[in-house]
């Protein structure tokens, strides 16, 4: 009605993969995890390029899932997307996030 075109699709979207990228993380599915991670990073990236800005939880929630995924693949590749991912859109980083960079 406002004329304006908003992208629901895209919360959606972010939130179906989160939940996949969850379960490969859990069940220890490193392939699958760092696949569909690198999609969900892609995206932010993008977006980030364009200079949208991402919902706090969301930035929480990527972080989280790119420091559990270094550790699973043992590799500091991910813990580096995740700070610069803070640090291009200034966010102070989880109590969470920020144990799991100490492990």
């Amino acid at each position: 009605m406002t004329g304006q075109i908003s992208e629901p699709k895209r919360g959606w979207t972010f939130q179906l993969l989160g939940e996949v990228i969850e379960r490969a993380l859990a069940s220890g599915k490193a392939v699958e995890a760092e696949r569909l991670m690198r999609r969900a990073a892609k995206e932010i990236d993008e977006r980030l390029c364009a200079g949208e800005r991402l919902e706090a939880e969301h930035v929480g929630m990527s972080a989280g899932f790119a420091v559990r995924l270094a550790k699973l693949v043992g590799s500091s590749e991910w813990v580096s997307w995740a700070l610069t991912l803070h640090r291009r859109q200034p966010q102070l980083l989880s109590d969470d996030v920020l144990d799991r960079i100490g492990e």
